[in-house]
């Protein structure tokens, strides 16, 4: 039995490591979305950016300074598109992490609870075997005791 719960300990040890590490991949998931979502963010305000600087460019009649914060906000625009895509990606990677930790978590708690299942009848049978082994050398006190009594009835009757 001890070897038994020795090898479930090492095997929950496999478990919490695998745990371990695939709580690390949730947070580099997560860590990833969020800078995706914070690149975003950056170009979409600096399309906003060029866009404005654009019509003040324009409304100083200044063609090519127009297009070229148009081209920038062009420019923006399609890597925001891009990150967007990336962004899509991410959120999967993480959705897929999540459920890959939460299974981690439960295959892990299960472990444990199976292994406190076994600690407790373990605890259970050595106490119920100290108790036998109690109960036998009390028996054999009294039947020792017995035996001597009737062996002096027996000598004293002699």
């Amino acid at each position: 039995m001890r070897s038994r719960v020795q090898g479930l300990q090492r095997i929950a040890l496999v478990y919490m490591a695998v745990k371990h590490a695939q709580a690390l991949a949730l947070e580099q998931a997560a860590g990833s979305l969020r800078e995706t979502e914070t690149v975003i963010a950056e170009h979409r305000s600096q399309a906003q950016r060029s866009s404005a600087r654009g019509h003040e460019r324009l409304d100083a009649g200044d063609d090519a300074g127009w297009r070229m914060e148009e081209s920038q906000r062009q420019i923006a625009e399609w890597n925001t598109e891009d990150l967007v895509a990336q962004r899509k990606k991410r959120e999967a990677l993480l959705a897929e992490a999540t459920e890959l930790y939460r299974a981690g978590r439960m295959q892990l708690e299960q472990m444990e609870s199976v292994l406190r299942e076994l600690r407790r009848t373990q605890h259970a049978e050595s106490a119920r075997r100290t108790q036998r082994e109690s109960d036998d050398r009390f028996l054999a006190r009294q039947w020792w005791d017995e035996r001597e009594r009737q062996r002096k009835a027996a000598s004293e009757s002699e």
